[in-house]
């Protein structure tokens, strides 16, 4: 088959800088963070790649001499677009640019694999249609096989895995276009059709088109799990809000109370005191400060979050005719995020007071949480039914909530661990004191 000229931009010319300009922009926008979104990182990657491609495919640009140096010009006019197109750190965008060298160059080296060519005629102009198109599709299932496993690394790093595996499964689709691509390899070498080669290539660049256009769904996805989850922790502030609003309520009413009634109860000590009953006296005013004491309950600790939901479980307990016990060592302010805080200790302390609802007699639940400059340390302790005990054993788990619990306290490096002993549930939750990780 004869050689295919290269040297004319359209049409195979073409073909073979947008594959790589699809190439940078797919591993750039893998990497980045788009400043607007990522159909404007597009134009701004392929648009000037292809012009810069089209000035330079000339044989008096071009030569094999210089085919070296006009490629890095134009990885070099790509961090370029880079800089001021993505957000990051200068590292970050250079990192981008090097992976997208890669990439492509990876994809060369799998078209050498397949098609047995020497290296040294991987980058010059003359080719069969063959070798071309095999070339471009070794390079587009490379990159979406590189840029899927920079996907997969970043989403174990930043977020919990389970929570965006289904974002994984767009990932595993250019898995099917080796196959595509095996086939596609296996037929061109008997057929002599150029029309047909044609066709079968196109059904090839429909998949890899479909690739593309999964990258821009992906990215709707996430946007929309993003504010899913923004309107999540909103409707839990506010919540925690209302119920901190009626706190200082019901403690306001109770300070009313007592301030109606103290000066009452202090004449009347003093009247105790004065006929030399003293006993009175002490009892009455001992009586006063167990009912201040009990308002100044209220406040465990200095973090909003953790007084509140303490509060809420409290009133739950009382209905539930269980005494839920607290104590908290608070030598250093807590960092983390205020709705990961509420997730994990709503999570651990209503499984604790749904095993203890399931007890007859005394029903007690207690809550330690020791909060230091390095790290956040909650232990949960609770009495709990046998039958429980078997059910926990069959699920592999006790209570629900667990895995949200596990999968907030990764993103904090961590653990949760949980066991049982003479019929008390033990619980267990480590977490290093700090903000999350952004994004």
């Amino acid at each position: 088959m004869e050689t295919v000229d290269l040297y004319s931009f359209f049409p195979w010319a073409w073909l073979l800088h947008l594959v790589r300009a699809l190439v940078s922009f797919n591993t750039v926008h893998v990497i980045l963070k788009s400043k607007y979104n990522s159909f404007v990182t597009f134009l701004a990657v392929v648009v000037p790649a292809m012009l810069f491609s089209f000035f330079t495919v000339n044989p008096k640009v071009t030569t094999p001499d210089n085919e070296l140096i006009v490629m890095l010009l134009y990885y070099l006019l790509l961090f370029v677009c880079v800089a001021f197109i993505c957000e990051g750190k200068l590292f970050s965008k250079v990192f981008a640019c090097v992976c997208s060298i890669l990439s492509y160059m990876g994809g060369a080296i799998l078209y050498q694999l397949i098609v047995a060519v020497d290296s040294e005629k991987v980058m010059l102009y003359e080719m069969t249609l063959n070798q071309l198109l095999i070339m471009e599709l070794s390079v587009l299932s490379f990159s979406l096989l590189f840029t899927a496993f920079i996907k997969f690394i970043k989403i174990k790093k930043i977020k919990s895995f389970a929570y965006n595996s289904k974002l994984i499964f767009f990932f595993l689709f250019p898995l099917t276009h080796i196959i595509w691509l095996l086939f596609f390899i296996r037929m061109i070498r008997f057929i002599e059709n150029y029309k047909l080669i044609i066709f079968v290539f196109a059904v090839n660049l429909l998949f890899f088109l479909i690739d593309f256009l999964l990258i821009f769904l992906i990215d709707y996805v996430e946007k929309i799990e993003d504010i899913n989850l923004k309107r999540e922790k909103e409707l839990v502030r506010s919540r925690l809000d209302y119920q901190q609003i009626l706190m200082l309520k019901k403690e306001k009413q109770e300070f009313r109370k007592i301030k109606h009634d103290i000066s009452n109860i202090i004449s009347t000590a003093i009247g105790f005191i004065e006929i030399n009953k003293s006993e009175k006296a002490l009892e009455i005013l001992k009586s006063t400060g167990d009912d201040l004491e009990g308002l100044a309950g209220f406040s465990v600790c200095s973090n909003e979050t953790v007084n509140t939901v303490i509060f809420i479980k409290r009133q739950q307990a009382l209905e539930n005719d269980i005494q839920l016990l607290t104590k908290i060592d608070e030598s250093f302010n807590i960092l983390i995020d205020d709705y990961d805080l509420c997730r994990v200790l709503n999570n651990l302390i209503d499984n604790a007071l749904n095993a203890a609802s399931e007890l007859n007699g005394e029903k007690v639940c207690s809550l330690y949480v020791c909060a230091d400059e390095e790290k956040i340390i909650i232990k949960s302790e609770n009495r709990f039914l046998q039958k429980i005990s078997e059910k926990a054993k069959k699920t592999k788990e006790h209570g629900n909530g667990i895995g949200i619990i596990k999968e907030t306290v990764k993103k904090y490096g961590g653990s949760y661990c949980a066991y049982q002993e003479n019929n008390i549930w033990f619980t267990e939750t480590h977490m290093l004191n700090k903000k999350p990780a952004l994004g």
